[in-house]
């Protein structure tokens, strides 16, 4: 092979590698870090959890009043404003899809008063601190009824003074569980959005004590306190996607929503109770409150159910406890909410924990 043939071939690759040996600026450009997009951009993909998502009552913890409009809700309805207020004098709506409904003024602050408290279960207006003057309660409340909340006591969601810090939307909405989606919007291939069914991801919300024990009041638990009960109950390990379908409603679809029962789990547990076989009417009695409550003293009862399980049946330890200035329940439910106030409601305590001990054979 000739020399100058030889030539031709090495040139162009002597130039190709004293090419790619000289130094070169690269610069990375990293993807900006993911911002709120709102569930309404979920949507656009996403049209069937989106709609079941709806029907839960998390969207609708906070609903924001435009042009004097009021909110709407799939399944209930909030009445005018309380006495001496119209819509242009609202901004928010708190709640009004379960349990009850409370509003904001034009100011951002929390109406209060003798009946500015709107229960949908009895359709009454009942009081809500009552002795504290309107314009004074301010709302702090975004940390578990908004989404991308940013706690700030200078910064205030739409200039108004009496809401404390802001957020990316009212209500807990997809991002709130799902992280910020304005990456994955862009690329979903690229980007996954956040999928923690750890029932820690519900505890950031659901409880009510720093140190985690349960609340009450009234001899009854406060409510929103699930996870706490669970952390005090034989079922502490499991977690709340065990048995709950996160994107449907437990109030108003629990078929579907609740998507495990007890004998999945406890298919060897006999139950010696003639009459039902509802688990739930023992181990989960309506001991917390949300908005209303009925009988009173053994037969008093609440609006919601409780995720403690256990069942104490010593009726010389009481459930409720007060400790510096606060009441707290222990990791069980007594016997007037497990047998009298369920259904028992001619009968007493020494009744109920003469046959209570009886009831399983596991």
């Amino acid at each position: 092979m000739s020399k100058l043939y030889l030539s031709f071939i090495w040139l162009p690759l002597l130039l190709v590698i004293q090419g790619c040996s000289k130094e070169k600026d690269i610069t990375i450009t990293e993807p900006e870090a993911a911002s709120f997009v709102t569930a309404a951009t979920c949507n656009f993909c996403h049209a069937e959890i989106y709609d079941e998502f709806l029907e839960t009552g998390h969207p609708y913890k906070l609903n924001k009043v435009e042009g004097g409009v009021p909110p709407a809700y799939p399944n209930s309805a909030v009445p005018n404003p309380p006495d001496g207020y119209t819509w242009d004098d609202i901004t928010y709506v708190i709640g009004g899809y379960g349990w009850k409904a409370r509003f904001l003024d034009r100011n951002g602050w929390i109406i209060t008063g003798a009946a500015v408290q709107w229960n949908l279960e009895t359709r009454e207006w009942v009081g809500y601190h009552a002795s504290e003057a309107p314009g004074t309660k301010a709302y702090d409340c975004g940390r578990c009824h908004t989404t991308g909340y940013v706690a700030s006591e200078t910064e205030h969601q739409d200039g108004l003074p009496g809401i404390i810090g802001t957020w990316a939307e009212p209500g807990i909405t997809c991002e709130a569980c799902h992280g910020p989606g304005s990456r994955h919007a862009i690329d979903p291939e690229v980007y996954s959005m956040t999928i923690d069914r750890s029932a820690d991801l519900c505890g950031e919300c659901h409880y009510r004590s720093e140190d985690h024990r349960i609340l009450a009041s009234g001899g009854l638990i406060r409510h929103h306190e699930q996870y706490d009960e669970m952390l005090s109950a034989e079922h502490g390990a499991l977690f709340c996607v065990s048995c709950h379908a996160p994107h449907k409603s437990t109030k108003y679809n629990a078929e579907e929503a609740i998507s495990r029962v007890c004998t999945d789990c406890h298919m060897a547990t006999t139950i010696n109770h003639n009459g039902t076989s509802e688990c739930v009417l023992c181990h989960m009695p309506k001991s917390v409150k949300s908005a209303v409550s009925s009988g009173e003293g053994v037969y008093l009862k609440g609006d919601i159910r409780s995720h403690i399980f256990a069942i104490g049946s010593d009726t010389t330890l009481s459930q409720f406890y007060d400790e510096n200035g606060s009441t707290y329940s222990r990791g069980f439910n007594g016997l007037n909410f497990a047998c009298l106030s369920s259904c028992h409601l001619s009968r007493d305590l020494e009744w109920a924990a003469q046959y209570a001990p009886g009831m399983h054979e596991d």
